[in-house]
């Protein structure tokens, strides 16, 4: 979980160009100190919110997903979320995932995206980069 973050934490000072103080996490975000850290994100650039989730150990990973996202329903200072899973948890629950930010996009006041580090080129790349690949080493 932690060397992901720092990874994502990376990818925005080294590839998106923010500067490392617009960068927070935890208990630094804006959003924790506004709910006296009731409500703490993994990484907050601005008003996205970067949460890691890697899924391991957990009964249910849409449930957990689930569970993340809804804590930012309603919350002003968010406008989006982007998900960070592993590789290999996004290959494993792809679809049930997928399916899940389509229905949250759809029907709550956020904008949610599911991305997966990629560790060649360094960043963090849309899950449907992964679904492209393996379609692409079948065929």
């Amino acid at each position: 979980h932690y060397a992901l973050k720092v990874f994502t934490v990376r990818w925005l000072i080294e590839s998106k160009g923010y500067s490392f103080s617009s960068v927070a996490t935890e208990t630094d975000t804006q959003i924790a100190q506004r709910t006296d850290e009731n409500l703490i994100p993994d990484i907050q650039v601005g008003n996205t919110v970067f949460e890691v989730e890697t899924l391991y150990g957990v009964g249910t990973p849409v449930l957990t997903i689930k569970e993340t996202i809804e804590k930012y329903r309603g919350h002003s200072g968010v406008s989006s979320i982007q998900l960070i899973v592993p590789p290999l948890a996004g290959f494993l629950h792809y679809s049930d995932l997928t399916q899940l930010v389509y229905e949250i996009n759809e029907t709550w006041d956020l904008e949610v995206s599911l991305s997966i580090p990629r560790l060649e080129s360094k960043e963090i790349v849309s899950i449907e980069q992964l679904r492209q690949t393996i379609e692409g080493s079948i065929e």
